[in-house]
């Protein structure tokens, strides 16, 4: 019931000196590394000496770590009398030592000590001192777990956290205008996401859209994504000159970002009045335009790197004519066709492809949530682990 672990082996310590009349008594736990000694996290001394004072056999110490013996020395078994130097030094008569062992490891060791002559130590008393040992290795062992479920509490709490954050960071409605609807989607494979998605219309009456993967997962890639949402917000708000700003954004993320990190991506305007989606593919999948009985996805050609590759990369505008409406934009990331069952298949592009011509009609939200949908009920009980995130723009 004792779950820290210097007061668990103060206690123990307590009991071994009260039932076998230790003068002297220590606890030490062990990492399990052969190099490593043993730390002294207690030693009781009622002989009055300073702590600092105490020496103990590393010969006995270093045969019950390792080996897992049970040491009893003992000036009754006469003969059988045979004490280290430093027990000599100290004039120590009885000495016993145990591991404290538990499921056949060794977590560390008790020991106690004599300087009297009355009275030797006995089987009976190494047997209960060794029962004791195995008491206190089970002990530690829940300490350690404890210990470990607080450590993913606090970690589970403070990712519970990141993913409110991050959801700060996205938008927070669906977007009407009186001919555009945009609706999004993300779900993280780990507590946070490394994909990130945005719209916002800009005081020119353009409508900044993103759809971005960074490298990795979990809080690294969650951290770069919300650097590039910031980054994105700062850039594509004012500037007219698409290119421009997105050769300026890669060489910011170059020159900040490290560890191999890069990001793929689609950053577009789309200009209703004029019917048309202006965009940079940065090394990212092509979208899909779903237009009257028409799925199609636009295949990427001349593909450029990803941002925070290479500084000096030449990116170039890509344009999808958006004038004969009514139309419907899918940007989207890998996680989508990347998503597999239990046996390794991946969900694909042409199941992708199959579950937008059935809904090719409807709104945003509704497309996002059928093509969810498919991918959960064949996906069945494999964990997901990748992001998935989807953006779907009707115009009409």
């Amino acid at each position: 019931g004792i779950f820290e672990r210097d007061e668990l082996l103060s206690e123990l310590i307590d009991i071994c000196v009260d039932h076998l009349r230790f003068e002297r008594a220590g606890a030490a736990v062990w990492s399990g590394e052969a190099s490593q000694p043993p730390q002294w996290v207690l030693i009781r001394n009622l002989r009055g000496e300073a702590d600092a004072e105490i020496r103990l056999s590393r010969s006995i110490i270093d045969r019950t770590l390792h080996n897992g013996e049970r040491i009893l020395i003992t000036d009754t078994a006469g003969a059988d009398f045979d004490p280290t130097a430093s027990m000599i030094a100290s004039q120590i008569r009885s000495a016993m030592c145990v591991p404290m062992e538990y499921l056949q490891g060794v977590r560390g060791v008790l020991y106690g000590d004599r300087v009297t002559s009355a009275g030797g130590y006995t089987k009976e008393d190494i047997d209960f001192f060794a029962a004791l040992g195995r008491l206190g290795a089970m002990g530690l062992a829940n300490v350690r777990l404890v210990d470990e479920m607080k450590q993913r509490q606090r970690i589970e709490t403070q990712l519970q956290l990141a993913r409110e954050i991050q959801s700060q960071l996205f938008p927070s409605e669906p977007l009407r205008l009186p001919n555009v609807s945009i609706d999004a989607l993300n779900d993280p494979g780990q507590r946070v996401s490394g994909d990130y998605y945005d719209f916002f219309v800009r005081p020119d009456g353009l409508i900044a859209i993103v759809v971005a993967d960074v490298s990795g997962k979990g809080p690294p890639a969650a951290m770069l994504m919300a650097n590039l949402q910031a980054a994105v917000h700062v850039t594509m708000m004012q500037d007219a000159d698409l290119v421009k700003t997105i050769v300026g954004l890669n060489k910011l993320i170059c020159r900040n970002v490290r560890d191999s990190k890069f990001i793929t991506g689609i950053f577009g305007l789309l200009d209703p009045a004029k019917g048309k989606f202006t965009y940079v593919n940065a090394g990212h999948m092509g979208p899909y335009i779903i237009r009257g009985e028409t799925v199609e996805r636009i295949l990427v050609d001349d593909a450029r790197l990803p941002l925070g590759i290479e500084p000096d990369e030449p990116y170039q505008a890509a344009t999808i004519d958006c004038s004969r409406t009514p139309l419907t934009l899918l940007l989207y990331t890998d996680g989508v066709p990347d998503a597999e069952n239990p046996s390794g298949e991946q969900f694909g592009e042409p199941r992708l492809a199959e579950q937008l011509a059935t809904c090719r009609s409807e709104a945003p939200e509704e497309i996002i949530l059928r093509v969810r949908r498919s991918i959960k009920q064949f996906v069945r009980s494999h964990p997901q682990t990748d992001d998935i995130t989807m953006v779907a723009v009707r115009l009409t």
